[in-house]
Formats: C-alpha cells, sequence, structure tokens
C-alpha cells in the first residue's frame, strides 16, 4: 500500500456557487494514482478521503480523468463527528482539486482543520 496525505489551507478557493475565486491560494492539486495502473505499477484500487478534526467544511472537489479528458465537480460536507468522507473515484482518474467552499451566503470564516489522504493497493 501507497499514501499520501496533507491539509486544505484555510479561508476559501471558491464562491457559494463553487466557482473560483480569482488568485486563491486555497486550492490544492493532488495527484492521484490512477487505476488500473501502467504494467510497471499495477495499482489495483486507489481510494481519496477527507476528514475535520474539529467543526464541519464544504469542499468542492474535481476529479480529472485521463480518459474522458473531463473533470467530474461536486460537493461534500466533511464532519468531524462522521469521520471520513470518500470521494467517488473512477478508472483512470489521475487528479483531484480541493478547495473550501462557504456553506452559506453569511458563512465568512472556515477555520476547520481539514486533511486529505489518498491511498493506493497494488494487484496481486
Amino acid at each position: 500500500m501507497a499514501y499520501a496525505t496533507g491539509q486544505l489551507p484555510t479561508g476559501f478557493g471558491t464562491d457559494v456557487f463553487g466557482n473560483f475565486l480569482d488568485g486563491s491560494p486555497n486550492v490544492v492539486l493532488v495527484p492521484i494514482p490512477a487505476y488500473p495502473g501502467p504494467p510497471a505499477i499495477p495499482w489495483a484500487f486507489t481510494w481519496v478521503s477527507l476528514a475535520a478534526e474539529n467543526g464541519t467544511a464544504k469542499i468542492r472537489y474535481a476529479l480529472y480523468n485521463d480518459v474522458i479528458r473531463d473533470w467530474q465537480v461536486g460537493f461534500v460536507v466533511v464532519d468531524h463527528k462522521k469521520g471520513l468522507v470518500g470521494l467517488p473515484i473512477r478508472e483512470h482518474d489521475s487528479i483531484v482539486s480541493l478547495a473550501r467552499v462557504p456553506q452559506d451566503s453569511g458563512n465568512t470564516l472556515d477555520t476547520a482543520p481539514v486533511s486529505w489522504i489518498v491511498q493506493a493497493v497494488l494487484q496481486g
């Protein structure tokens, strides 16, 4: 098994509708092992999960697929009381973009610590 982990920066990367804020440094791009992997690295399964330590955060994710050459965009709410939130990884997804989103128009502060983890398992 291989894995990588990191944190989302505090502050919003998008508006309430998921549109990127110009010049925002608060968008994280994470490369993920595409499965099935190339013959040299035969990945069997890949997971991307999010977790919050305190509070909740709304996250916009976008998964890039190498075969269809398009982004699948969605939103999840990460709540520290509910544990890990998995993203819907498809075959040949290779990049995930993550950004915090205001939960409503009056939401001006988003400081809940949110971490991401990418896990991959080899075939066989």
